[in-house]
C-alpha cells in the first residue's frame, strides 16, 4: 500500500478522526465483486465510485488516515492478496 500525503501539510483536511484521504483499489476486473464484499465489511462507511476497465478495475472513495489499517486488514482477510491500495492526499486528489 503507498501512502502520499500532501507536501504541504497545511492543505489538509483534517477532523477528529484523522486526515481526509482519496483510496484508490485497483484489482483484476473479475475479483471486483469479492473486493466490494471485502469493503462492506468496514466498520465505517464506504461509498465507492466505480472505473471499470480491462483488465483491472478502480474502486475509489474517501477514508481518513486512521482507518488505511482496517481497510488493508479487510483485503488481505479476503484472500486479495494482488489488490493495488494507494491513498492520497484529498486535496491533492480532487485537484
Amino acid at each position: 500500500m503507498k501512502f502520499r500525503p500532501d507536501a504541504d501539510d497545511s492543505a489538509a483536511l483534517r477532523g477528529l478522526s484523522g486526515e481526509l484521504v482519496q483510496v484508490r483499489a485497483r484489482v483484476d476486473s473479475r475479483l471486483l465483486e469479492e473486493l466490494l464484499e471485502a469493503l462492506a465489511d468496514a466498520d465505517f462507511p464506504i461509498n465507492p465510485e466505480i472505473r471499470h476497465g480491462f483488465p483491472d478495475t478502480t474502486v475509489a472513495f474517501p477514508a481518513y488516515d486512521n482507518q488505511l489499517d482496517e481497510i488493508r486488514e479487510l483485503i488481505l482477510r479476503a484472500g486479495l492478496r494482488k489488490v493495488d491500495l494507494e491513498a492520497d492526499n484529498m486535496l491533492s486528489a480532487i485537484a
